[in-house]
């Protein structure tokens, strides 16, 4: 899957402390912080290409990436 890291939950001090990624379809899976989920923190408003798998849970997607690298444009 390929697409651009979103913040989507904030905390009180307005850091990002989960995110999704935002596929070419507009499609939103929200980034599991397990496995390597956590390092997408500091990701935010990059594009990737990752691997994992995809799950859903209460009308949600949600994506456990196995591994991921950094797309370069141009």
């Amino acid at each position: 899957m390929s697409g651009i890291v979103i913040p989507v939950a904030w905390d009180e001090q307005g850091n990002a402390i989960a995110t999704a990624i935002f596929d070419h379809d507009e499609n939103e899976y929200l980034v599991d912080k397990a496995g390597r989920g956590e390092e997408f923190l500091s990701l935010i408003r990059q594009e990737i290409e990752a691997k994992g798998v995809v799950t859903e849970q209460a009308d949600k997607k949600i994506f456990t990436i196995r591994e991921y690298q950094l797309r370069v444009n141009g």
